[in-house]
């Protein structure tokens, strides 16, 4: 199992002062495809992912009380995909922001929750 990316304690006690929520374990499998196993044994109430890039499975997304939520790095539906500051920036755009919106089986087609704006300054 390719769990090289369980993160240390440290990390999750950052993430918890931040959030303002106990994070008990972190998890970045290589593969979520096929390295989901301890996730589902975590019974996490809530998944969380941000620039991941990879399709969380349904039995992923199923698993959650609270549902699984992911935080995009543009105002969506523009700039989907990977670098999407970069290309906002590239392309001139006056401003960009971030998505947190309610993951599905797609990618980036989910229910958004929230927009948020920031003005690019030049």
């Amino acid at each position: 199992m390719a769990f090289d990316g369980i993160v240390t304690k440290a990390i999750t006690t950052e993430l918890s002062n931040l959030c303002g929520a106990r994070i008990d374990k972190v998890f970045q499998p290589n593969k979520i495809r096929t390295d989901y196993e301890a996730i589902c044994d975590a019974k996490p109430d809530i998944i969380i992912t941000c620039a991941y890039g990879q399709i969380i499975p349904k039995v992923l997304l199923d698993l959650p009380r609270l549902g699984c939520i992911n935080v995009h790095a543009s105002l969506l539906p523009k700039y989907r995909g990977g670098a999407p500051i970069q290309h906002a920036i590239m392309n001139g755009e006056k401003e960009t922001g971030i998505t947190i919106m309610y993951m599905d089986e797609g990618m980036d087609t989910e229910y958004y929750l929230v927009l948020l704006m920031e003005r690019i300054s030049g």
